[in-house]
């Protein structure tokens, strides 16, 4: 079971890297892009910015209304994958190498109007269900899956 661990800052929220695939007919990833995601344990849904769908040329797959704070809004959705990076340190805490863990499942995410400057997509209970996610006080946390 693959598991990453952390530290976040509770005032500003649990920012991940997080990989958004691109995927064919066959369900083979063609291309992906490396994103900051918002990890959002309220949101039912993981969610994607307009960028993320525009650089990974995607096809809408439907149309979903989305309850957003601001109200109820018509969105795009997109079928994609999602994996998480998993980063090696060398001795001088630089990170030389990351490997990619790709979830065995295709998410249909919502486009949502996002902050772009912290936070390119949310990631909801539909990607978090598939493991274990532990958030402490002190700031620290860990995911298994």
């Amino acid at each position: 079971m693959p598991a990453f661990a952390g530290q976040f800052d509770w005032a500003q929220g649990l920012v991940w890297d997080v990989a958004f695939a691109a995927v064919d007919d066959d369900e083979i990833v063609r291309q992906g892009r490396l994103s900051k995601a918002l990890v959002d344990t309220g949101a039912t849904k993981t969610s994607i910015s307009p960028i993320i769908a525009k650089e990974l040329k995607l096809m809408p797959s439907g149309k979903k209304g989305v309850q957003t704070a601001n109200g109820l809004i018509d969105v795009n959705t997109y079928d994609v994958k999602v994996g998480f990076v998993f980063a090696r340190k060398n001795n001088a805490g630089k990170i030389f190498k990351g490997d990619v863990h790709m979830l065995d499942k295709i998410i249909r995410a919502p486009e949502l109007p996002l902050d772009e400057g912290r936070f390119q997509a949310l990631i909801g209970l539909d990607v978090l269900s598939h493991g274990i996610l532990n958030l402490s006080y002190d700031g620290h946390f860990s995911f298994s899956y």
